[in-house]
């Protein structure tokens, strides 16, 4: 099932009774995501953000707040852009963490089985309608608070920029205090018979609802976190992202004469998702009351720190220091019960294999995915160009170690490596269809994968003291024992080429999803696996031979 099932699937679901527009309106919305989908532009983000709050009619004498703030939060990134040294959009962003999220929750029961136990149907007639409530303000709006980071890394940039020139490089911290006169932590709540409400008490009466253990600890974080944020020199927009969406809804529901029950359930539920998405990891994660999150704790909040986190793509980088920041153009999923994959896939570079593990430690250090996910939680990253950027490196001269004559026969070389693969699986087969009969078959990861093996080359002769060139003493064959310590050597690269281009172990290979139950060590592979490595060691000699190069000694 793909986003667009999922959306379908979700919204057909819900009851009409669920919204307070007509039935119209989930047509509408499901419209726009489907727009979106088709072309993520701001445009197409704009109206799902607009179709999204007309739902629940969500609007005051500015319209639609949320909307409208999401709006000036785009707005913001953009213009400010040469004024901060790095961040990254949100407002695109934001819709795909909610496309994710609907994903996982259609996908995996488990899931749905979790949000109802915790929340039950809340204010909604069915789990549908309560799951497109809140986690729609919880991964729409989560960062509709993000300008007031923004201001706070200005004001440290302009800082740094001083103190470098006075030639002082050390870190620069900046506070931010709230006046207390503007209550920002009081809700006028008057028309539901309350004079006021205090946003920490109803963030971490959200947060506590199904962590027994620990309320008291949860109640003082949350109570003291203006003052932490600002005696910490730090800002967390999370925090005020789940004070505007607990503000609007106050407004927003008293003033159409609704009653409480949805906003101190189903709102703050949403509100206190937000504000742990950024306040879990770096202060309950590492604490041993808590550890990774589990899923059971908070629903929302688990599933927000989860797409929140691997939302990596169509991220628009804006500052003046994205150096270190990677950038990809689209990512797939495969979501089952108890198994979760995202590959991300790169615009014209491989990310290495050792950066796709730390984030994926870094998400299993604050999330219990492994209890989600008992059959595998895996990140992996492809670039489907890989073809296009190794021509860029050869005309750099990235490579100057590989004699020139191969560099320039590269791709005949890597033709004829997958014409004797074919060979060799008809001999073997001869009734079975070759699964790739032509070059041209293969996309270019597997193109890549053939030349890759090529350029290898240079590395095996050289490793038994011989070179690659035009003339001199031939070696017409290698030894067995050659053949054996070089097919391992061919096992080994084949296995690392394969971990950076996004595939991943499994006990059945699947070329799509970028599974072989392969990549193991030599040991764990089979004999007539390990055959074909040795075929492509023999194969080396009369390959080269046919681009008019020898093994030389």
């Amino acid at each position: 099932m793909d986003a667009r099932e999922s959306i379908i699937g979700l919204l057909e679901s819900v009851s009409p009774s669920d919204v307070e527009c007509r039935a119209s309106g989930l047509h509408y919305f499901n419209k726009s995501l489907q727009d979106f989908i088709d072309n993520p532009s701001v445009a197409n983000a704009e109206k799902v953000y607009l179709f999204f709050s007309g739902l629940y009619q969500l609007s005051d004498e500015n319209e639609a707040p949320l909307a409208n703030m999401m709006d000036l939060m785009h707005s913001y990134e953009e213009n400010v852009s040469r004024f901060t040294e790095k961040h990254r959009d949100h407002y695109i962003h934001s819709i795909n963490v909610f496309l994710l999220g609907v994903e996982i929750f259609q996908n995996c029961s488990k899931v749905r089985v979790i949000f109802e136990s915790c929340y039950g149907t809340g204010s909604f007639s069915t789990l549908s309608g309560l799951f497109l409530f809140i986690w729609g303000n919880s991964a729409l709006f989560h960062d509709v608070g993000y300008p007031i980071e923004i201001a706070s890394n200005q004001a440290k940039s302009f800082v740094r920029q001083i103190c470098r020139a006075n030639g002082n490089v050390k870190n620069v911290k900046i506070g931010i205090k709230i006046d207390s006169e503007l209550d920002v932590e009081d809700i006028d709540l008057c028309r539901w018979g309350e004079k006021s409400g205090n946003v920490c008490d109803l963030l971490s009466d959200g947060i506590n609802k199904n962590m027994d253990n620990s309320v008291e600890f949860v109640h003082d974080l949350v109570s003291n976190y203006m003052r932490n944020m600002f005696e910490g020199r730090f800002v967390d927009h999370g925090f005020f992202s789940a004070v505007m969406l607990m503000r609007t809804y106050a407004e927003s529901l008293q003033s159409a004469g609704r009653g409480s029950e949805r906003f101190y359930t189903d709102v703050v539920t949403a509100a206190s998702a937000i504000f742990m998405h950024n306040m879990y990891p770096y202060n309950l994660a590492k604490n041993p009351l808590f550890g990774p999150l589990k899923i059971e704790m908070h629903p929302a909040g688990f599933l927000l720190m989860l797409c929140d986190g691997l939302q990596e793509w169509n991220r628009k980088g804006y500052g003046s220091c994205n150096e270190d920041t990677f950038f990809l153009k689209s990512c797939g999923a495969i979501i089952s019960e108890s198994f979760l994959r995202i590959n991300y896939i790169t615009c014209d570079e491989i990310i290495s294999h050792s950066i796709v593990k730390d984030k994926e430690l870094e998400m299993k250090s604050i999330l219990d995915l492994d209890d989600l996910f008992p059959n595998g939680f895996k990140i992996s990253c492809s670039c489907d160009s890989q073809v296009d950027v190794l021509f860029k490196k050869i005309n750099s001269g990235v490579y100057d170690n590989v004699p020139r004559p191969l560099l320039d026969s590269i791709e005949d070389i890597a033709r004829a490596i997958h014409k004797d693969y074919n060979r060799h699986r008809l001999a073997e087969n001869p009734d079975e269809e070759l699964e790739y009969p032509e070059w041209d078959d293969l996309s270019q990861d597997l193109q890549y994968s053939n030349m890759s093996q090529a350029m290898d080359y240079v590395n095996k002769v050289e490793y038994l003291g011989y070179h690659i060139g035009l003339k001199g003493t031939e070696v017409s064959q290698f030894t067995p024992e050659e053949v054996e310590v070089l097919s391992i050597m061919e096992h080994n690269r084949w296995v690392e080429e394969r971990l950076s281009n996004g595939w991943v172990f499994g006990p059945e290979k699947n070329t799509d999803l970028r599974i072989s139950p392969y990549l193991t060590s030599w040991e764990n592979i089979p004999e007539s696996i390990r055959e074909y490595d040795r075929q492509a060691v023999r194969n080396i000699i009369p390959i080269l031979e046919t681009a008019g190069l020898h093994v030389l000694m």
